[in-house]
């Protein structure tokens, strides 16, 4: 189980985002038919750190990133 914190930033009066690759369910890049390019989204904010636990009750382990991709 896992939980990403992530943080919205405005630089230069212009929102924060990080490129993300669509991906289908067994986690190969969905392909754009018109260009035969991997399709692309934009997320809003970048991940500042992430939750990892085994299970529920389980202890936990947590990540920080201290720089922003």
């Amino acid at each position: 189980m896992c939980f990403v914190y992530s943080v919205n930033m405005i630089l230069d009066n212009l929102p924060a985002a990080e490129v993300r690759q669509h991906l289908d369910e067994t986690g190969a890049p969905v392909i754009n038919e018109e260009t035969g390019l991997p399709r692309k989204y934009y997320e809003r904010g970048f991940p500042v750190g992430i939750k990892v636990s085994e299970s529920e009750d389980g202890p936990h382990s947590f990540y920080i990133n201290n720089h922003a991709r």
